[in-house]
């Protein structure tokens, strides 16, 4: 499976609730460099998990993971701008405070899932961001992500673990 773990884009300041802060316009370009670069990519690394009988279409994600908070919900609607979800579930647990070996879990969980999903996308925040590409992706080294800084994983189900594809670079 392909897993897709970002961090949401620029947001305004702390002046408001935490949970309030919207992007700002340069939050919303980047977040819709990240659903450019996935709608050209996204499509040629599904061809390792599509099986040549079955003629799936759907060169999208198959199921995404948002935040509750309001950033990180208009980050991947701006993302949308750029390569469709099939599923869009809001997780409370995956904000700023979450737990990364819970979060991990809770991806290995839909990951194992019957729908079996061919790729999954996580638009969370940091810290949370880097701890879990870390416990998924252990060379990752738990480095910082900066604003729509996105992580692509060749994720092994049987494992929970995965390996590096590429860490993408929004711009700065």
């Amino acid at each position: 499976m392909i897993l897709i773990i970002m961090r949401h884009g620029e947001a305004g300041d702390f002046s408001s609730p935490d949970h309030l802060r919207q992007l700002t316009p340069r939050g919303k370009r980047q977040c819709q460099s990240v659903g450019q670069m996935l709608g050209e990519k996204l499509p040629k690394l599904l061809e390792k998990y599509t099986e040549p009988s079955n003629n799936a279409n759907h060169t999208g994600l198959d199921i995404t993971l948002v935040s509750p908070f309001l950033r990180t919900q208009q980050s991947f609607r701006a993302v949308a701008s750029g390569i469709k979800s099939a599923n869009i579930v809001t997780i409370d647990s995956i904000t700023p405070a979450g737990n990364a070996q819970q979060s991990a879990d809770l991806i290995h969980g839909y990951a194992t899932d019957s729908s079996a999903p061919r790729s999954m996308m996580v638009v969370t925040h940091m810290p949370l961001v880097s701890l879990l590409a870390d416990k998924i992706c252990p060379e990752f080294n738990a480095r910082i992500f900066e604003t729509a800084d996105t992580l692509i994983i060749d994720y092994n189900i049987s494992t929970g673990r995965g390996e590096q594809i590429e860490f993408y670079h929004s711009e700065r």
